[in-house]
C-alpha cells in the first residue's frame, strides 16, 4: 500500500511525479515510471479528445459520472465525495495494469 497523506488519486499522482523527477535528477532509470503515453492512453480509453487534465483528473472526472466530451475542468472537482475519491484509486490500479499488460504484449 502507498501512503500519500490522502486517500486520493491527485496526492497519489503528486507521489508518482515527485519520484519521477528524483530517479532523473538522480540519474537513476526509472522501472515504474508513468510515461506520457499513459496520459493519452488513459484519455482515449476514457473518450476524451485531449490528454492534457492529466490521468488523475480524467480518471477522478470518469468516476464521478462527467461527460468526457462535454466537460469544464475549472473546479470540476469540487463535490467529489470520499467514495469517489477511492473509486477513482482503484480505477486506476486497474487502467494502469491494462495498460502494462499492453505494453507487455506490444
Amino acid at each position: 500500500m502507498l501512503w500519500t497523506g490522502q486517500n486520493t488519486l491527485k496526492s497519489i499522482a503528486s507521489f508518482l511525479f515527485g519520484y519521477q523527477i528524483a530517479m532523473k535528477d538522480h540519474n537513476f532509470e526509472d522501472d515504474f515510471g508513468i510515461s506520457l503515453d499513459f496520459f493519452d492512453w488513459v484519455a482515449d480509453k476514457l473518450g476524451y479528445n485531449y490528454a492534457t487534465a492529466g490521468w488523475a483528473n480524467m480518471i477522478l472526472a470518469n468516476i464521478m459520472g462527467f461527460d468526457p466530451q462535454n466537460i469544464e475542468w475549472e473546479n470540476y472537482d469540487i463535490s467529489v465525495t470520499n467514495t469517489q475519491h477511492s473509486e477513482s484509486i482503484v480505477k486506476f490500479y486497474a487502467l494502469i495494469d491494462e495498460y502494462m499488460d499492453e505494453l507487455k504484449t506490444k
